[in-house]
């Protein structure tokens, strides 16, 4: 299993980008974007098409899980060496992953030496839970907040803006299981392989109300 959980792609060669193209040739490989809502004049995934270009990327596929969803596309995804979960709206994002049993998808492709990138949404989405994303919004949906679970903690984007909060994550995580919380800025993250989980970047970690680094 190879995971990683980028906050954002904003420097060009940043940590995580650069742990991602060390275990891929961008040569050789074709990347399956899928995004948070259906991207209908495809600007989002142009930009990124256009941010994997720079590494070298030549090969991409756009797979939509919502409005556009075309089962007929599963099987080109999975040959796919890298399938990035874009951001933009989580509920929706894990809505539209239960609604077309994708989950189980995944974890196939994982088992199959398949590599996800989740970006911010797509992040929050493979963690076990994105009850964290409530506590600084003023309106979210009534649902079910159980993300993926392919990692054993939780994970917060955009850290440089939400700073104002940590007393709130530290208060959170007092209650969340135990589970260790990353607070990653933007073009930081961590990589997951197996059973080994890696900070990439100036990552603060939560743990049991206190900030343990």
């Amino acid at each position: 299993m190879k995971i990683f959980l980028h906050s954002d792609q904003v420097t060009f060669n940043n940590p995580v980008d650069k742990k991602i193209f060390e275990i891929l040739n961008p040569n050789q490989i074709k990347i399956g974007y899928i995004p948070s809502s259906t991207d209908r004049d495809r600007k989002h995934y142009e930009s990124r098409k256009e941010w994997y270009m720079k590494y070298g990327v030549k090969n991409f596929l756009y797979f939509d899980l919502d409005e556009e969803y075309d089962e007929t596309q599963l099987e080109e995804l999975s040959k796919c060496e890298l399938i990035h979960l874009s951001g933009g709206d989580t509920f929706n994002f894990l809505n539209n992953i239960r609604k077309r049993n994708f989950r189980e998808f995944l974890i196939e492709y994982l088992s199959n030496g398949g590599v996800i990138v989740g970006v911010s949404a797509g992040s929050y989405v493979m963690t076990p839970t994105i009850l964290l994303t409530t506590l600084y919004k003023d309106e979210f949906p009534e649902m079910d907040y159980t993300g993926m679970n392919f990692v054993d903690f939780e994970f917060l984007p955009h850290y440089q803006t939400k700073a104002k909060y940590l007393n709130m994550f530290l208060e959170y995580s007092k209650n969340n299981n135990g589970r260790t919380i990353y607070l990653c800025c933007d073009d930081d993250g961590i990589y997951v392989e197996n059973d080994k989980t890696q900070v990439l970047g100036d990552v603060k970690i939560l743990r049991n109300g206190k900030m343990i680094n």
